[in-house]
This record gives structure tokens, C-alpha cells and sequence, in this order.
């Protein structure tokens, strides 16, 4: 009778802190999830500083959600088509230009609501991109055996951005600077695109397969 393979335990393969590609992978990921949080708490702050309501403040924060409702499912199969390392560098380095537009805008006087609307759909939308592509890479990282190990550290990982994110994009709006939480954003994005342009693993899509070919014999047979 036959029998399964033994499925391999993580004692079997090196802990994950030993894993350099997933390191740099988590690392990133945190470091940006955490300018993203930072900068996601200025959003309504910012519009409420310059128009007075409250509406179209919580108005910047729902279109920062709406791509993720909207995109999730068609971009879901469209990362399996492409080179995932080369989604996550364009998405980090198109999040860390679009940010970076506000205060630039805030320097020279030339800031609207507009141009935060803008940004808060870009931005959100380029983070469905690298979320999925992210979550789609990390098989390939780390072992099967460490691949909930390393889901459980990534969720945690998350879990402190998002508590420290806030917190800590609310002091520099209101202590230091306006403009500086997106600041922040920007430089964390291009660290995070550092992070995953070092990465060794091959995340080149698998060629899809070849059709098999009916032989004469059996087209002649159906017909």
C-alpha cells in the first residue's frame, strides 16, 4: 500500500532568522507598512487644516480604501503573470513618488484637495499591486515547512505598524511638520525598494504549458 511522504517539519530547515531573502523581504515590507501608516493618519488631518469639513476629510480616507475593494480580485490574477519582484520595486518606487508630491506641493504653496484626492487613490491602489504580489512571493522565500512561521511574523510585523504608524505620523504633523509624515512615507518606500531589489530568489512566472495536440488518429476518430 502506499503512503504519503512524511511532510518535512520547520526543525528541518534553518529558522527563519538565518533566511536572507525573507529578512530582506519582512524588513521592507515592515519599514514601508510603517511610513504608510504614518501617513495614512494625515490624510483627513491635512484636508480638515485646509478646508474646515469633516466630510470631505473622511472623504480622503475611503478613496485610499476603494481600490483595494475594486482592484483585489482582477489584480489577484494578473500578479500571477508577472515578474512579482519587479511589481513590488515599481509599486514601492510609484508609492514613494506619489507621497512625496504633497509636500512638495506644500513648499511651494501650490497644495489642493484635489491633488491629496489623487494621491490617496494612487497610493491605494499601487498597495493592492504590492500587497498581492507580496503575499504571492513570499512561497517562494521561505520554505513550505516555514511558510506559516513566517505568515504569523509578517502579520506581526504588521500589527506594530500599525499601532506605532499612527502614533507616530500624528506627533510629526503636529510637533515638527505638516508635510513631514509623507516625507517619512517616501524614504521608507525607497528602502523598501532597496530591500526587494536585493533579493536572490527568481520570481520569474512559470511558462505556461503547452496544449497537447490531438493525433490524426483521434480527430478522424471524434469526427
Amino acid at each position: 500500500m502506499s503512503t504519503l511522504p512524511p511532510t518535512p517539519s520547520p526543525s528541518a530547515h534553518p529558522p527563519l532568522w538565518q533566511h536572507r531573502d525573507y529578512l530582506l523581504l519582512w524588513s521592507g515590507q515592515v519599514v514601508s507598512t510603517l511610513g504608510a501608516n504614518a501617513s495614512g493618519v494625515v490624510y483627513p488631518l491635512l484636508i480638515l487644516a485646509l478646508t474646515g469639513s469633516p466630510a470631505q476629510a473622511s472623504l480622503a480616507s475611503a478613496l485610499r480604501i476603494i481600490p483595494y475593494l475594486l482592484l483585489s480580485l482582477p489584480v489577484g490574477a494578473l500578479i500571477d503573470r508577472w515578474n512579482r519582484r519587479r511589481v513590488m520595486i515599481i509599486c514601492h518606487l510609484g508609492r514613494a513618488a506619489t507621497v512625496a508630491s504633497l509636500p512638495l506641493a506644500m513648499a511651494l504653496g501650490r497644495l489642493t484637495v484635489e491633488q491629496i484626492y489623487i494621491v490617496a487613490v494612487i497610493e491605494g491602489a499601487l498597495h493592492v499591486f504590492f500587497n498581492i504580489a507580496e503575499t504571492a512571493a513570499l512561497p517562494r522565500v521561505v520554505p513550505a515547512a516555514l511558510l506559516p512561521q513566517a505568515t504569523a511574523q509578517n502579520n506581526a510585523g504588521y500589527a506594530m505598524s500599525a499601532v506605532v504608524g499612527p502614533a507616530l505620523g500624528t506627533w510629526l504633523y503636529q510637533a515638527v511638520s505638516r508635510g513631514l509624515p509623507f516625507v517619512v512615507d517616501a524614504l521608507t518606500h525607497l528602502l523598501g525598494a532597496v530591500a526587494v531589489w536585493r533579493l536572490r530568489t527568481s520570481f520569474v512566472p512559470a511558462e505556461p504549458s503547452a496544449p497537447v495536440r490531438s493525433c490524426g488518429f483521434q480527430n478522424a476518430v471524434s469526427a
